[in-house]
């Protein structure tokens, strides 16, 4: 062997400052090797279709129709989950849906999913699934949360599932979304949610469907949904022993008391001095 050989192939001195190699996208995998003259290679081993963000239901219907697979559902903390019915998907990022049906979705990144039906999901590690059927099917490494013995047509356990406040007066805490003037989408020239007053439906039904009655949502972000062009939001009290549940997302009442206004988070506004 000859002497100079092992010199002629010192390896290329790396720079002092760090470098930064251009990271890959969440739905591309690489490995990367090392030459002998110390060149870093980035190896792509797989390229996944592009994915999709979505933010409303309408985006994602449009999505699913023309058969985009994978998704990443773009939504407020808090917001009602979007409704997948009856496909197979790949969910994102921090995607949260609602699968129905015979859905079939695997679950990457930080994903969360509510089951029911004959749905189905494989669970990425960090990924999340409420299962809300007996009949839905969950495999994988993530974390189940088993809600199938939670009955949210009664007022127990819709309280429980909310997590909304009942106060030492035995008055729930809830939401309501309304415009500029205070009015909701329904009570729209009828009458307004103003702070302080005693509000009722023009009509009372005591059922479990919508319609006929005061309707109040868990959080501000979820009154949003029911009601998108909402300006203002406001915490709302009612009879906690009383109350009808519709479902996770709201409840309707024959009476309720406007306490005051929040914001998107359910925090006071603070009174103009």
């Amino acid at each position: 062997m000859r002497a100079d050989t092992a010199s002629s192939l010192k390896p290329r001195q790396e720079p002092s400052t760090s470098r930064r190699w251009p990271s890959a996208p969440p739905h591309s995998f690489t490995t990367s090797t090392r030459s002998a003259h110390g060149n870093l290679t980035l190896r792509k081993k797989n390229k996944m279709t592009d994915i999709k963000t979505v933010t409303t239901q309408e985006e994602l219907d449009e999505a699913l129709a023309a058969g985009i697979i994978d998704l990443l559902i773009d939504r407020p903390d808090g917001a009602t989950p979007l409704e997948i019915e009856n496909k197979k998907v790949r969910l994102w990022g921090n995607s949260s849906a609602t699968l129905s049906d015979n859905s079939s979705a695997t679950l990457r990144g930080n994903a969360r999913a509510i089951l029911l039906d004959n749905a189905s999901a494989t669970l990425k590690k960090f990924t999340v699934a409420w299962k809300k059927s007996v009949y839905a099917t969950i495999t994988g490494t993530g974390h189940v949360i088993d809600m199938t013995a939670i009955d949210i047509s009664k007022r127990e356990d819709w309280t429980k599932y909310t997590g909304a406040l009942v106060d030492d007066e035995g008055q729930i805490h809830l939401y309501k979304a309304v415009d500029d003037n205070l009015e909701s989408a329904f009570s729209k020239d009828k009458f307004a949610y103003t702070v302080g007053s005693i509000v009722e439906p023009e009509w009372w039904k005591d059922s479990n469907v919508c319609g006929n009655g005061i309707h109040l949502c868990p959080s501000p972000q979820h009154a949003r949904d029911h009601f998108p062009d909402a300006t203002r939001f406001l915490e709302v009290t009612c009879d906690a022993a009383t109350f009808v549940p519709i479902d996770t997302s709201k409840i309707k009442t024959a009476q309720a008391y406007v306490l005051r206004e929040v914001d998107i988070c359910g925090t006071p506004l603070k009174e103009d001095k």
